[in-house]
């Protein structure tokens, strides 16, 4: 009879392990409240619950007093995604990465927006990766620029119908996302968006809410990435930007604009459209909606230029004090990777300090922060 006790004591002991630390989910590494430290952060597991009595790994900027994981509360906001009709397989590889990242632990709701309607299949499709927190919009038919397919039919003549096609979607888009984006009936409502560009990964372990971080300091545009562009294809742009607040000079109230020629060898510096966030109030405004379209009845957008304005308007209309630097937001797409520089940020990060574009020529964003 003791060995039968003894054998069920065991049996016992070794039930309690498997269940609470062999199922197959690992735990999380706790670690100090301060970066920096000799012990190596993992991420955590999906669906992992938290015991925030014990100190965790948080955001540098945010102190120690305020919670990292907002479990009942929300900002009134969400993750924007506009992509040209052929791009569904990129918008999912995106959601995939943001999901595994930083939205399986809060929730927000997605708005996918195309110049056209998104088909059946892929709104199925984006169901099974995130159930019903999509939204599913398009460009209104009065927001488009007729004019823009007579330009790119006129400018690129040698180009299939296929490619006109595709890039008079990609240049109404780049229109739409410098002004109207902030008007449209599923985003005018929201507070804050993370607008992402599709194809982006998010290369970066995300454990803060960032929407609530630009909340609590009355943050008005975030950025990752600062890019030197070539004065040629934003030189129309700045000029019209100069008469715009010469026009209207109680609007400008951040850096002065300079109207760079052809000679100088200087370059506009323009945040990088892979990953922004952004305070819709502020881009909604009549500030920024009568330099919309201000610039809407001079430019035709064809370089892409409607990121640059963009730029050019938080410049001009975003105090220097509301413009933040999510320097540990890392992303990498075919066109560029941000990987965090200092190795305290890198340390939830799948990247290396070398492949970060901050350490080519080409970034400006030691011109920011």
């Amino acid at each position: 009879m003791p060995q039968l006790i003894a054998w069920f004591l065991v049996y016992g002991l070794l039930l309690t392990i498997y269940i609470y630390c062999l199922d197959g989910n690992p735990r999380p590494v706790v670690v100090g409240p301060q970066w920096g430290t000799d012990n190596e952060p993992q991420p955590l597991a999906d669906g992992e619950s938290i015991d925030k009595s014990i100190p965790i790994r948080i955001h540098p900027n945010l102190e120690t007093a305020e919670p990292w994981l907002n479990e009942t509360n929300r900002a009134n906001a969400a993750i924007v995604i506009v992509a040209p009709s052929k791009e569904y397989v990129n918008v999912q590889k995106t959601i995939v990465h943001l999901e595994a990242q930083f939205n399986n632990r809060f929730q927000y709701p997605y708005i996918l927006l195309s110049e056209q309607s998104h088909d059946s299949a892929f709104q199925q499709n984006i169901k099974r990766l995130i159930g019903e927190r999509a939204q599913f919009g398009s460009m209104d038919m009065g927001h488009r620029d007729k004019s823009i397919p007579v330009l790119v039919a006129s400018h690129f003549q040698n180009s299939t119908d296929a490619e006109k096609e595709y890039l008079a979607e990609q240049t109404q888009l780049s229109r739409f996302k410098a002004g109207i984006l902030f008007h449209h009936r599923l985003v005018k409502d929201l507070d804050y968006i993370w607008l992402v560009e599709p194809g982006t990964e998010l290369i970066c372990d995300i454990t803060y809410d960032p929407f609530f971080y630009m909340q609590s300091r009355n943050l008005k545009y975030g950025w990752n990435m600062a890019i030197k562009k070539d004065n040629s294809t934003v030189h129309k742009m700045m000029k019209y930007s100069k008469d715009f607040v010469e026009t209207y000079p109680e609007y400008n109230i951040g850096t002065s604009i300079k109207v760079k020629t052809a000679s100088d060898d200087s370059s506009f510096c323009q945040f990088g459209s892979e990953m922004q966030f952004f305070d819709v109030n502020q881009f909604s405004s009549v500030a920024y909606w009568r330099y919309f379209e201000w610039l809407d009845q001079r430019l035709d957008w064809l370089t892409n230029s409607g990121q640059a304005a963009l730029s050019q308007a938080v410049r001009s209309f975003v105090p220097r004090n509301q413009i933040y630097y999510f320097n540990d937001v890392g992303s990498k797409s075919t066109e560029a990777t941000h990987c965090p520089q200092p190795k305290e940020l890198r340390k939830k990060c799948s990247c290396e300090k070398k492949e970060g574009i901050e350490l080519q020529k080409i970034s400006c964003a030691h011109d920011w922060y």
